[in-house]
């Protein structure tokens, strides 16, 4: 069985990563992550909805800069590749991952 985690992380520490963020409820947990101030990587296949939802979490945050998006698709092992090694060159690289499958 598995331990509970005792530790909270702080909302302005947390890290997420939110694949299919370009609409639904992918869009909408990005927004709500971005609005209480963590670190949030989005991804989807649509670039210009993504691009939208970027926008708009920057708007949420009230800060540039918290907010990565990355066009890719969750079903290619190059474009996760890819968006691992993205959250790795910025400041993302102690991402607490949470997986959301919209797209």
């Amino acid at each position: 069985m598995r331990k509970r985690r005792t530790r909270v992380i702080p909302e302005r520490s947390e890290r997420v990563l939110i694949v299919g963020a370009s609409t639904g409820i992918g869009r909408a947990i990005a927004l709500q992550y971005a609005a209480r101030g963590a670190k949030v990587c989005i991804t989807g296949r649509r670039t210009a909805e993504l691009q939208a939802v970027h926008a708009e979490c920057d708007v949420a945050a009230g800060v540039d800069g918290s907010v990565l998006s990355v066009n890719a698709d969750f079903s290619s092992t190059e474009d996760m590749a890819d968006v691992r090694r993205r959250i790795q060159k910025g400041t993302y690289c102690s991402l607490a991952a949470m997986l959301l499958f919209n797209d």
